[in-house]
């Protein structure tokens, strides 16, 4: 199966490869647009959810100065970034295990990832940086950048994906039409936040990727994690 892969690969098209060198650049600029359209429509619009607010996160203090009044501020926009479902991965992560039973449906893929990411980011910003942050503000950023770089990652896989099921003469548009699709889907602020859809997408994408080239032992690792996310990874034993 893998030498079949490999010697279908020459007939992608070439227009394909030099329209979008890497597709992870497209998801980056998406997130960047995403982030930009969001902060401005919390400027003009007041939150219908407040449950980030709600969580007492990041209270009231002395007013701070320098380094850490910005990181203040900027622990306050992604608190407010990672609200409805979000607030539970990033008390999960904070806490470091489930406290409430309604807990249990936020499978543990995600936020454990989160707090690794959280613990890293506490020791730079502590001791290179001598910045003080807590550790729910840094379990937020950790949110945001891995669920970041999850939704770059699957949209280069996503463009990859589709020219191997699309190859050849004006498939090859359809191919770059459908992951645009995926970057540009209408659910596209929850790829950017404490949610399971960047990380679940990436991991799914990958894993048919491995399928394809004959690598049934990463494409099984892929979906076992994409199920670490998403109950409905189980369903990824289907096509294995």
């Amino acid at each position: 199966m893998r030498s079949r892969a490999t010697t279908c690969a020459p007939h992608a098209s070439p227009s394909l490869s030099r329209a979008s060198p890497s597709f992870a650049r497209v998801g980056i600029g998406v997130r960047a647009c995403v982030a930009l359209a969001c902060a401005m429509f919390h400027a003009a619009v007041s939150n219908y959810d407040t449950s980030a607010r709600a969580s007492g996160a990041h209270g009231a203090g002395a007013a701070a100065t320098g380094r850490h009044a910005v990181v203040e501020r900027a622990c306050a926009v992604v608190r407010d970034a990672n609200a409805w479902d979000a607030t539970h991965f990033v008390a999960l992560a904070t806490r470091g295990g489930y406290a409430f039973e309604h807990q249990h449906a936020f499978f543990p893929g995600l936020w454990m990832i989160i707090r690794a990411c959280a613990r890293a980011l506490t020791r730079v910003l502590d001791g290179v940086l001598g910045v003080d942050v807590s550790f729910e503000c840094a379990s937020g950023v950790s949110a945001v950048l891995v669920s970041t770089l999850a939704f770059a990652v699957a949209c280069e896989a996503a463009r990859r994906l589709a020219r191997r099921a699309f190859r050849g003469g004006h498939f090859d548009a359809l191919a770059l039409a459908s992951a645009w699709l995926f970057a540009l889907n209408p659910a596209n602020v929850f790829y950017g936040i404490a949610y399971t859809e960047s990380g679940f997408s990436c991991a799914s994408f990958i894993g048919y990727l491995a399928l394809a080239d004959g690598w049934d032992v990463a494409s099984g690792a892929a979906f076992g994690a994409a199920a670490a996310f998403r109950s409905n990874g189980i369903l990824h034993v289907i096509p294995v």
